[in-house]
């Protein structure tokens, strides 16, 4: 969950800033935060899925996870070729805020607490 709030927080530098050296590094982190809280959310949703369901479970989250991708690209692109990135970054911050409220709302602090 760290990792979709510190992505939120590189997609909004990306919108805020039209400084190359603040923007590009932030896009570069908010891209690695993207793949690893992708990675760690199949594994969560994989240890929480009864064993019946894991399989199903992954194949899905992966799924949609690359169909959003793929209309992110195609709206993404018309906004690059408009020069609109501050909307992209709010839009890409937006989305991330909705992923981790989804996930507070599926799985609520009984799977979200750290363990010791």
């Amino acid at each position: 969950m760290f990792a979709r709030v510190l992505t939120i927080a590189a997609a909004l530098a990306v919108a805020l800033t039209q400084n190359v050296w603040v923007g590009a590094p932030a896009y570069i982190t908010y891209r690695a935060l993207m793949g690893l809280g992708q990675s760690l959310w199949i594994s969560f949703a994989s240890s929480v899925a009864t064993k019946r369901s894991r399989v199903a479970t992954s194949t899905w989250l992966e799924m949609t996870f690359q169909l959003g991708f793929a209309a992110a690209a195609l709206a993404g692109g018309k906004l690059i070729a408009l020069n609109a990135y501050p909307a992209l970054g709010f839009i890409s911050a937006g989305m991330m805020v909705v992923a981790l409220v989804l996930t507070l709302a599926f799985f609520g602090k009984e799977y979200l607490t750290i363990s010791r």
